[in-house]
């Protein structure tokens, strides 16, 4: 143990003066003292004085305490529990995890052995298998973050199942030590029929049609036929029949349903029970979408008259969805979800509204003689006007063009509509082409139709003169079929993602099992879908048995809440904020996921075992995993010693001997009952 301080030791001898001094003035003043003023206790008491005010001064050298810290650190053994539902499907998971304990405490009697459950939480002598989820993937990334110096080895004791998370057989993770397994469970696979999983849009229109993704399983069935059916809100969309026709069979099938009301849907997919069946239980999943009873508004934004002005209104005006209106004011544009601003901002403007380049509302650019191309050069990147002279282009198909298909006859009629009237210049790179300029019979890589998503979604036609497309499609073929479809097909794709209310409400998961947590998260935006913040917004939960009120909480950009673990049945949500109301819903299922697969996985547990340089064992071979560890483990205690520097006036037993010093000084005092 050593003492630093910052400043010269000479000032020590200078301090114990000091409080000499300070200590003889507070006990004889400015006199003289004579021999007999020094007799017991005076002395006595002078020189504990000294010494508490001396160590009270040292503290101001601000003086640091060195000294080396001993530590005996044991070996440790690291064991990860899998306490989910489907471990105790046979009811002898309790007591295969008290034999495990008892024999590892007994066979490694030197080491130090933790026990952590998929949480990362510690685990107790008893264990109660209540999880009703299991993510392989989370709790083995908190094992390895545990793992020290002194780590051993670990050991996962699991079934193998899993239900949320990746598969931790194909995600990267690093191990610091050696993984052995311990399997548990069941591996036969026992006759089942399981829906896996139903997938559905968030989002849908009134009136429109959505898809809904099957998927379902059965095992040992094979010859049997087995019956599906779909509801929506309890009615009847689609049925059918399943023929088994293998012992491991698949089906996975995708139908179109049409949303008939507005509000939340519950669309739910069952199969039949088949004869010999042991678990009915997965038979049936339900998932929940949105109907939107609202159109769709669109506003054409321009300067001065012009005919692309009216045909871009006729040709969206045959779509029902769409609500579409003309107007010069951007304010007004702006209250819309798309605009279409038909050679605007002009030439001729000063000072063009920067609001609606700045916005993130999604745009259609169409453009013209009188395009001011650099007011949405953040949007879609420089075109750069070499001649007032525009370019008379056709259209010409971009082959590797994704975003949506056009099919043969619809690009051989594209191919021969009339040329628009393009600049003559350069064009910005990066976008998705729709379509080329043909240029007096040359194909060439300027964009003619094409889409942007640099800052927002962005659409762009770079010609002028749609309005004789119109008129070319009719004179030959009595509709404008192509122009229609591809001015729609632009204005979807502007609107996917933004296919959304500016408040909506929904459930993390729209079917919930036993004991999980229901959490529900709000979105709140403003007319040009910035995030609305600390606003207060009011649920109601609503279900066969409950009825409850509640306010979310405010987290980040969004709003949420956490209902925590609900009884079994179904649920709707009632949202609302600012005037505005949206709802939701979720099913909570009597029995968790944990039921679903109860087939243990052990594949899954031996690829593990392998690639962390473990070993894989059955639960009634635990003797031969023991046997391996007890071979393989050093159990040496490794002493460290780590050097330590702390304020002195941190120090307890420092502070404790002024005390003490001061102490001794007043009893004394009191006892002769002097100064």
């Amino acid at each position: 143990m050593q003492i630093i301080i910052g400043e010269s030791w000479w000032w020590v001898p200078l301090i114990f003066l000091a409080a000499f001094v300070i200590a003889y003035w507070m006990y004889f003043g400015p006199q003289l003292t004579t021999k007999k003023d020094w007799k017991f206790p005076s002395f006595l008491l002078v020189l504990l004085r000294t010494l508490s005010i001396a160590g009270i001064l040292f503290l101001l050298l601000g003086p640091f305490l060195k000294f080396n810290e001993t530590q005996k650190v044991k070996p440790s053994l690291h064991v990860l529990v899998d306490h989910s539902q489907s471990m105790n499907l046979d009811t002898s998971a309790s007591q295969d995890y008290t034999k495990l304990r008892n024999k590892l405490a007994e066979v490694f009697p030197n080491f130090d052995i933790r026990y952590t459950n998929l949480e990362g939480g510690s685990v107790n002598d008893s264990l109660n298998f209540d999880q009703s989820s299991t993510n392989l993937m989370n709790a083995l990334g908190k094992l390895s973050q545990q793992l020290k110096d002194q780590s051993k080895a670990a050991i996962l004791w699991s079934d193998g199942i899993f239900n949320e998370g990746a598969n931790p057989s194909y995600y990267p993770l690093v191990m610091p030590t050696n993984l052995y397994v311990l399997g548990h469970g069941d591996t036969a696979q026992k006759k089942d029929l399981w829906v896996e999983q139903v997938k559905t849009n968030e989002f849908v229109l009134l009136g429109n049609e959505f898809p809904v993704r099957v998927s379902a399983f059965a095992y040992g069935f094979a010859g049997k036929e087995a019956s599906y059916t779909i509801k929506t809100n309890g009615q009847i969309q689609k049925s059918g029949t399943l023929k088994l026709d293998q012992n491991n069979y698949y089906w996975q099938q995708q139908f179109m349903l049409k949303a008939f009301t507005p509000g939340v849907q519950r669309v739910e997919v069952s199969l039949s029970p088949l004869d010999q069946e042991q678990n009915t239980l997965n038979n049936r999943f339900e998932v929940f979408l949105n109907v939107l009873d609202n159109r769709k508004k669109i506003c054409i934004l321009y300067h001065g008259a012009h005919p692309d002005v009216a045909a871009v209104q006729r040709l969206l005006g045959v779509q029902k969805n769409y609500e579409v209106k003309i107007s010069r004011d951007v304010n007004e544009a702006l209250k819309s979800d798309i605009i279409i601003a038909v050679q605007w901002p002009s030439v001729k403007q000063n000072n063009a509204d920067p609001a609606l380049a700045r916005s993130l509302k999604p745009v259609f650019v169409i453009g013209g003689e009188l395009q001011n191309w650099n007011y949405w050069q953040e949007v879609i990147g420089n075109v750069g006007i070499q001649s007032a002279r525009p370019n008379l282009s056709t259209a010409v198909l971009n082959k590797n063009f994704s975003a949506f298909q056009l099919d043969d006859a619809e690009e051989a009629i594209m191919k021969d509509l009339p040329p628009l009237h393009c600049p003559f210049g350069k064009y910005p790179s990066g976008l998705k082409v729709l379509a080329y300029q043909k240029i007096n019979g040359v194909e060439s890589e300027y964009p003619l139709w094409a889409l942007s998503n640099k800052k927002k979604r962005t659409a762009i036609l770079f010609g002028e003169g749609i309005w004789k497309w119109r008129i070319e499609e009719f004179r030959t073929n009595k509709n404008a079929k192509v122009s229609e479809l591809l001015m729609d097909k632009s204005i979807q794709w502007l609107l996917s993602g933004k296919d959304k209310p500016l408040f909506s409400v929904k459930s993390s998961k729209t079917q919930y099992f036993a004991s999980e947590d229901v959490r529900l998260k709000a979105e709140l935006y403003n007319s040009i879908f910035e995030p609305i913040l600390n606003e207060k917004i009011e649920i109601e939960i609503l279900g066969d048995t409950l009825r409850k009120k509640t306010v979310m909480n405010t987290a980040g950009t969004y709003y949420e809440t956490n209902l925590g673990p609900l009884p079994a049945g179904s649920y709707t949500v009632l949202a609302s904020a600012k005037g505005q109301k949206a709802q939701t819903g979720f099913t909570v299922m009597s029995v968790s996921e944990e039921m679903r697969r109860t087939r243990a996985n052990w594949s899954l547990l031996s690829g593990l075992a392998d690639r962390f340089k473990g070993s894989f064992y059955a639960q009634k071979d635990m003797e031969l995993l023991l046997n391996e560890l007890k071979s393989t483990l050093d159990d040496t205690v490794v002493i460290k010693q780590k050097e330590q520097v702390k304020p002195l006036i941190q120090w307890p037993y420092f502070l404790a001997l002024i005390t003490f010093l001061l102490g001794v000084e007043w009893i004394i005092r009191k006892y002769y009952g002097r100064l």
